[in-house]
C-alpha cells in the first residue's frame, strides 16, 4: 500500500476591491456596473504604480484583465492632471496589433469613463477611410488607440502629433512583434517622447519583448502572472 500524494495547504489571499486601489470614485463606480467584483492580479498589482507614474512591464495571459490594467491607470491621470483634449495632440497612446482589438479597447475606455465628463477617444486603424479619422483627432480626443500601420501614416501626415504623448501603451506586444511590426514600431518610438510613462503587456515575454524594454523603458515595475500566481 502507497502513500497519497499529500495535498499542500495554499493560504487564502483575499480578493482586492477596486476601492483599494487608490481609482478615483467615478472609476470605481464604472467597475462595479461592468460587474466587476474584484481586481485581478494584474490589475490589483499594476495600476498603484502605473497611477503614480511607474513604467509597467506585465505579463499575463489572455482574459487575466490586462485592458482594465491600463486603462484605468491611464483614466485617472486624465482627471487627476486636468488634461483637456487638444485637437490632434493626444495624452494618452495605446498601440495594438490588430484593428479588432484596438475597437475592443477603445469600448473599454467608452465604458470605464461612463461617470466621467470631458474624456474622449479616437481610434486609428487600417481597413477604416481616413476622412472620419481625422475629423476625430481635430475633436481633441485625450486617447487614441491605434495600429501600427495607419498610426505611422496619420503621423507622416501630420494629422496626428505625438510629441505631446505622456502615456504610451503596447498592448499584446508579443503578438505585434510576431505579427513583423517591430520597425514600425520602432518609427512610432521617434514621435514619442522619451520620457513618456510606458505600459508594456503581453501574454509571453519574448528576446523582441525584452529588448524593447530594455531600449524604450525606465525601471520599469516587472508584474509576472502565471494563471492564478503571481511573482
Amino acid at each position: 500500500m502507497t502513500d497519497e500524494p499529500q495535498k499542500e495547504d495554499k493560504e487564502e489571499i483575499p480578493p482586492v476591491g477596486f476601492d483599494e486601489l487608490g481609482l478615483i470614485e467615478a472609476l470605481v463606480d464604472s467597475t462595479r456596473e461592468m460587474g466587476f467584483t474584484h481586481a485581478t492580479s494584474i490589475q490589483a498589482n499594476s495600476i498603484p504604480p502605473a497611477i503614480e507614474g511607474r513604467d509597467i512591464l506585465g505579463a499575463a495571459r489572455t482574459g487575466s484583465g490586462k485592458t482594465a490594467a491600463f486603462t484605468l491607470p491611464i483614466l485617472q491621470q486624465i482627471v487627476e492632471k486636468g488634461v483637456a483634449g487638444e485637437p490632434n495632440q493626444p495624452f494618452a497612446l495605446v498601440l495594438s496589433p490588430t484593428r479588432e482589438l484596438a475597437l475592443q479597447i477603445e469600448e473599454t475606455f467608452v465604458e470605464l469613463s461612463s461617470n466621467l465628463e470631458y474624456v474622449y477617444f479616437q481610434s486609428l486603424v487600417g481597413g477604416m477611410p481616413y476622412e472620419p479619422q481625422i475629423a476625430g483627432l481635430n475633436e481633441g480626443p485625450q486617447v487614441v488607440i491605434a495600429t501600427p500601420g495607419r498610426l505611422l501614416d496619420h503621423a507622416e501626415k501630420k494629422t496626428v502629433d505625438l510629441s505631446t504623448v505622456k502615456m504610451l501603451v503596447l498592448d499584446e506586444a508579443d503578438e505585434m512583434l510576431d505579427m513583423g511590426f517591430q520597425d514600425q514600431v520602432r518609427d512610432i518610438m521617434q514621435y514619442v517622447p522619451r520620457d513618456s510613462q510606458m505600459v508594456l503587456v503581453s501574454a509571453t515575454l519574448p528576446s523582441s519583448v525584452l529588448e524593447v524594454c530594455d531600449q524604450f523603458m525606465h525601471d520599469p515595475v516587472r508584474i509576472l502572472v502565471k494563471a492564478d500566481e503571481l511573482t
